[in-house]
């Protein structure tokens, strides 16, 4: 296990370092425009103090000379309009940066997900997923800029505030420190609890998530069961908790946020009334008195700034954390370095077992499939078939023993050792739950061999019976496929996913019940079709049927996550009862 990073949020900031110019272009602006604010109120001080000693506006013989009043205006209009466009640009620059950074949170959260095994992602669901792209991304994005851009403006701000004030007195400046530094410190003593309070929310965040995707997924199971109210009743609970637990977290930040805004305004009546004193002592000027006054009411606001930036940092930092569990967390299943062997490649199994939690769902499995046979694996529900097929493609790892790789030379390598990307391009498990993105026919069939040529994918569809599907569409290869397939039958699906199959030339194609939404008929066609397209191609294949079992060159039965026998089914049926029941033997003999 990766050791957690101690500062989450921090970490985040290296990623900064992608757009070094734009990130360099972003803090120099807003350096200028921020430390020019305090010059821009000491320049209205000085120009405050020429008018109240009578130099701004002079009497001359003829009149009044307006002169350096104008002057004063001219100066004061032209610092406000560049420090304003400068200002201007600084939001500019920070806005694409801003867009850039989250873009790259994105891109580097999915490629992290999509090298991950499928027992992490049985671990973490889709709303979970989703909410920490979205929700704490958002969250991460706005600390790394909107937050440090107001805890660095402010930051600048203040140090030219208290510079200025210590050129007029000490004392001003002193008092103020003093009072930021309190404002400061009860700021931060407030995070822990704001961070939990976020990450309380964000738990609920994605328990809602994962139920809105749960509920748009499963549209049909709702409305066959007639669950649209306890369904919206349970989504408004959800709901209802996490604006409960936002809620709390807001008024908690709110409220807490209150008390050094209440230390700083404070400051500002003690060093107003200080400064007015030190006129009348006539230790500072009129002009010091205003620009310290203005000052003073800019260091409210600021604080107030600064106070919402920390609370972007206090929900940033909860939202890092959840995002680092992704980014930290580390494959188990690591590709190997060696190349496969030539095709057509034959698989071995060596007592192999997996554990999933406290059960043992293969347990010593040996098995022996020649290059370019077809192997049937015969087994009752949950006796372990699709957890077998997992372990082919490296989607999984077994707990125990080893499975190699045999081409027909007889070099043999193990499975572990294999590159993986080469590995799962090689054997391709068709799952029975077909699955389609929301493209075109021709898009979702060309994903495993984009650049197949026309013939090749007509000949792929006619092998899996389903030239008659791209027939009846509107648009034909062309027409576009709702979310998931929802626009098809599962048969549809299924033989869509055959042809995908087909497309990839695997050495070796896994069928996981891919056929068992099809009629004997339609499924008879399919397997002529790729015994024809598939010649070299070793095939396995998961079936209950009969039919399908009597065209296997060998028979796998798998029971209790064992495999019991291995042979021709003729020999299997009059050898094991228990093997005969399973496929119905008994009653076609009967019959």
């Amino acid at each position: 296990m990766p050791r957690p990073h101690r500062f989450p949020l921090l970490s985040f900031f290296a990623y900064l370092r992608q757009h070094p110019w734009l990130l360099l272009l972003t803090v120099v602006l807003a350096v200028a425009a921020n430390t020019t604010i305090p010059i821009t109120q000491h320049l209205i001080g000085l120009a405050f103090r020429d008018l109240s000693q009578g130099v701004a506006v002079q009497v001359v013989d003829d009149g009044l000379d307006y002169s350096r009043a104008w002057w004063w205006v001219m100066i004061l209009i032209g610092f406000t309009i560049g420090r304003g466009m400068v200002a201007w640009m600084a939001t500019v620059s920070a806005v694409a940066l801003t867009h850039t950074l989250l873009h790259h949170l994105r891109f580097l959260v999915l490629d992290c997900i999509q090298t991950l095994d499928l027992a992490w992602h049985r671990e973490h669901g889709a709303g979970a997923i989703i909410a920490r792209t979205t929700r704490d991304g958002d969250k991460v994005r706005d600390a790394l800029i909107h937050g440090s851009r107001m805890v660095l403006e402010t930051a600048l701000f203040l140090s030219g505030v208290i510079a200025l004030m210590l050129w007029y007195h000490s004392s001003i400046a002193l008092v103020t420190s003093i009072a930021l530094v309190i404002a400061i410190a009860l700021m931060w003593a407030q995070a822990p609890l704001l961070v939990r309070l976020d990450r309380h929310a964000g738990d609920r965040y994605d328990r809602l998530t994962q139920d809105l995707s749960e509920g748009v997924s499963g549209v049909r199971v709702i409305k066959a069961f007639c669950l649209e109210q306890l369904r919206s009743s349970a989504f408004r609970r959800l709901v209802d908790a996490f604006a409960g637990s936002t809620r709390r977290a807001q008024q908690a930040s709110e409220w807490r946020l209150q008390l050094p805004q209440l230390v700083v305004a404070l400051n500002h009546g003690v060093c107003t009334f200080l400064a007015v004193w030190l006129v009348s002592q006539g230790t500072m000027d009129v002009g010091q008195l205003t620009a310290t006054v203005m000052m003073l009411v800019s260091v409210v606001f600021r604080i107030e700034g600064l106070a919402r930036g920390f609370a972007l940092f206090y929900e940033a930092r909860a939202s890092a954390a959840r995002i680092r569990e992704i980014l930290d967390a580390v494959p188990t299943i690591s590709s190997g370095p060696q190349a496969l062997p030539p095709a057509p490649l034959g698989i071995e199994l060596r007592n192999v077992g997996v554990r999933i939690g406290p059960h043992m769902v293969l347990d010593e499995c040996n098995l022996n499939i020649s290059p370019g046979s077809i192997t049937a694996l015969v087994g009752a529900t949950g006796s372990g078939k699709s957890t077998l097929f997992d372990l082919l493609p490296r989607l999984r790892d077994p707990n125990h023993g080893q499975i190699f790789l045999r081409s027909d030379s007889g070099e043999t390598l193990p499975l572990g050792q294999a590159d993986s990307n080469a590995l799962r391009k090689a054997i391709h498990v068709v799952p029975q739950e077909a699955f389609l993105f929301s493209a075109s026919v021709e898009h979702n069939l060309r994903l495993a061999a984009p650049d197949a040529s026309p013939q090749f994918l007509q000949q792929a569809l006619r092998a899996a019976a389903a030239e008659d599907i791209v027939e009846q569409l509107p648009e034909g290869l062309a027409s576009a496929i709702g979310e998931r397939g929802t626009t098809l039958s599962g048969g549809q699906k299924q033989r869509l996913c055959l042809a995908r199959a087909i497309l990839a030339q695997p050495q070796v194609l896994v069928l996981d019940d891919a056929t068992s939404a099809l009629d004997s008929t339609t499924e008879m066609r399919v397997l002529e079709g790729l015994r024809q397209v598939c010649s070299d191609c070793t095939v396995i294949l998961a079936t209950s049927r009969l039919s399908t079992v009597r065209l296997a060159n060998q028979v796998a039965w798998l029971e209790d996550g064992r495999i019991r026998a291995v042979g021709r089914h003729a020999d299997l049926q009059d050898t094991y009862p228990a093997y005969a029941a399973l496929l119905g033997c008994d009653e076609e003999a009967a019959s």
